[in-house]
């Protein structure tokens, strides 16, 4: 349910908000056999609960604003056009 921190992306590692990919990895992995279903680092989960039990327009508007910042911030970091700056 949201972004994993690299070196290439527009989220640097932050956890918990944005794990890295080996932080994101060994938390999936230690689900393995304990639970049916997981998102895959406790970060998420705590997120995958709130939208859960939240109403579905507060979901829905968090995840708008949270996609135009990531837009925002791309064009920021790569341009209008994708081509880093």
């Amino acid at each position: 349910p949201s972004w994993i921190g690299t070196k290439l992306g527009v989220f640097k590692p932050n956890p918990p908000i944005t794990p890295t990919v080996e932080g994101f990895v060994k938390n999936a992995f230690s689900t393995i056999g304990w639970m049916d279903s997981t998102y895959g680092y406790w970060g998420f989960t705590l997120q995958g609960w709130m939208f859960e039990i939240w109403p579905a327009w507060i979901g829905g508007r968090i995840s708008e604003l949270a996609y135009w910042a990531a837009v925002r911030m791309n064009k920021e970091r790569f341009g209008e056009y994708g081509k880093k700056k």
